[in-house]
């Protein structure tokens, strides 16, 4: 009985962190400007260029320098 209580409190202890950290992503991700909008062009000249990705790269040319709408 003991190692089914035992089982118990540890799944809901994993359940309560991986909720936690869902929560923390998903607050993190509402902070981050929509691609092509002028705050993300400042924040990508800003960010080294060495750190980029190549849809970085595409989504600034097209965005930032062409002036493409999003």
């Amino acid at each position: 009985m003991n190692n089914i209580v035992s089982s118990l409190r540890e799944t809901a202890r994993l359940l309560r962190a991986t909720l936690a950290v869902i929560a923390v992503g998903v607050l993190v991700s509402g902070c981050s400007p929509k691609v092509g909008s002028e705050d993300w062009c400042t924040m990508m000249n800003d960010k080294p260029k060495g750190e980029w990705n190549g849809d970085d790269a595409a989504a600034y040319t097209k965005h930032c320098v062409l002036g493409l709408k999003p």
